[in-house]
């Protein structure tokens, strides 16, 4: 929220949870806010994306960011390692 919609005081987030394939889930979130910089979806430089990151490791799992056709910040997470907690 504080970058993407920091221009404006309305704007939607989206937050979705489902199961996917081969045992996990997936947690996305997206906004209607501003784009993303061009190389995030390579490289956590800033200090929220890394710490998702290495949160997502924790659980073995991955994050995933997608910028287009709209922003989406997923991550990836075996079931195995959610029951472990």
């Amino acid at each position: 929220m504080k970058h993407s919609l920091s221009d404006r005081a309305v704007g939607q987030i989206f937050v979705n949870l489902r199961p996917a394939v081969e045992n996990s889930f997936v947690l996305s979130v997206s906004d209607d806010g501003a784009p993303l910089a061009a190389d995030v979806q390579t490289h956590f430089n800033g200090a929220g994306l890394n710490l998702i990151a290495r949160l997502a490791g924790q659980l073995a799992g991955k994050l995933r960011v997608e910028a287009a056709p709209k922003k989406r910040f997923s991550v990836i997470v075996p079931m195995h390692a959610a029951a472990r907690g």
